[in-house]
């Protein structure tokens, strides 16, 4: 038998307010969770063996949206879904 969510009790329990994430976000920006050099580690796209970036870097989809810097992740668990960018 299939359980859904059993294995994932840190994503289903997650509960949190618009203020909440723009607070997590202006922290994250700030340098307060990770050093501003890890978050560009973090930012900067993977090379590909050919040499196309891959659009990913550690967690995070990176590329170009109409001429701007683009910086998104997602992600969803049984009937949520939530986005970043």
């Amino acid at each position: 038998e299939v359980v859904y969510g059993a294995a994932e009790p840190k994503t289903g329990a997650l509960v949190s307010t618009v203020d909440d994430l723009a607070r997590w976000a202006a922290a994250l920006e700030e340098g307060k969770l990770v050093s501003r050099a890890s978050l560009e580690r973090a930012w900067t796209p993977h090379r590909l063996k050919d040499g196309r970036s891959s659009g990913y870097g550690y967690g995070w989809g990176v590329g170009r949206l109409q001429g701007h810097r683009m910086i998104a992740h997602d992600g969803g668990i049984h009937g949520f879904l939530d986005g970043r960018s």
